[in-house]
Formats: structure tokens, C-alpha cells, sequence
């Protein structure tokens, strides 16, 4: 299960870390930093047998990302639900 309170924090810290980027710089960089959250996790769990963070919550994440990066390289693909055909 999803815990939203970690995916903001998760996202919040982010956030911050890339601020004074332009968008898609941000994005990329957001990207590193789940990499490197990533395998401190994944040291933990060998170590210590838990972490503080889901292994779920992670991907969500680094879905999210993904889909954030992909729409504003094609602006058309995240415009397609609001257009209409007449």
C-alpha cells in the first residue's frame, strides 16, 4: 500500500534539492536523487534488514517522474485528454 505521507515527503525534499532549475533540468536532477535514495535503501536493507521507505514508494516516484519528464518533452501527449475533435 501506497503511503502518500512518505511519497511527499519523499517528493518535498526533492523539491528542494533542485530548486533554481529550469523544468526539465529539475526533472533530471529529482531523478539522481531518487537513484541515490534508491540504493541507500536498498544499504539498508542488507544491513539492517528494514528501511525507512517502501520499495513501492520509490517506483511510484520514479514513475511519476517518468511521466512528468515524457509530457514535457511532447507537450502534445499531455494536452491529448483536453482536446476536443470537432
Amino acid at each position: 500500500m501506497l503511503d502518500k505521507s512518505q511519497i511527499k515527503k519523499v517528493l518535498k525534499v526533492l523539491l528542494r534539492k533542485s530548486r533554481g532549475l529550469s523544468r526539465l533540468k529539475r526533472i533530471e536532477e529529482m531523478d539522481r536523487g531518487l537513484s541515490a535514495l534508491n540504493l541507500i535503501v536498498c544499504r539498508d536493507k542488507r544491513s539492517k534488514g528494514y528501511s525507512f521507505i517502501e520499495d513501492s514508494t520509490i517506483d511510484y516516484i520514479e514513475s511519476l517522474l517518468k511521466r512528468v519528464q515524457h509530457a514535457r518533452l511532447n507537450p502534445k501527449f499531455a494536452l491529448r485528454g483536453f482536446v476536443y475533435h470537432i
